[in-house]
């Protein structure tokens, strides 16, 4: 009789743990689904060329590391882009590969993008390589670093 209890009680400790588990990988998912959400968000503004909007998905404390070795707080948003932006007529960036990790308030994301550029009536394409990290701040995920890096 006692080995059926222990039994009985190891199978039901086990159904809630992995009860547990699954549970929280779904909440890692909405977690990442949220995330993300932000980090395209993040992207699309820049495409629409819309600095206000970006700035208010980046955390205060935010920076952001630029191809030419620049660290960019929001504030400095303005007097880097508006020129650049103003260059171009078009931008279009497609996300790739777009992974997350993270646990409690931090998200990392790792992915690639090709950012089109049109220019004077000319289009390139830029291959980068993308490192973000994400902060939760009252209930939101912000930006608080990106890098990115020419593939």
């Amino acid at each position: 009789m006692h080995k059926i209890i222990i039994q009985t009680g190891r199978f039901v400790l086990t159904g809630i743990l992995l009860a547990t588990l699954v549970a929280g990988s779904g909440c890692q998912r909405d977690q990442s689904s949220e995330a993300e959400a932000a980090l395209r968000a993040f992207h699309r503004a820049f495409d629409q060329k819309d600095l206000t909007a970006l700035k208010t998905l980046c955390s205060a404390e935010m920076f952001w590391y630029t191809l030419n070795g620049k660290a960019l707080q929001p504030p400095q948003f303005d007097a880097f882009f508006t020129p650049m932006l103003q260059r171009w007529e078009n931008l279009q960036t497609t996300l790739q590969e777009v992974q997350l990790r993270g646990h409690g308030r931090f998200m990392t994301a790792r992915y690639k993008s090709i950012i089109l550029i049109t220019s004077n009536g000319s289009s390139s394409a830029m291959h980068n390589l993308h490192t973000m990290i994400l902060i939760k701040e009252d209930g939101a995920w912000k930006v608080w670093q990106h890098h990115m890096s020419k593939e």
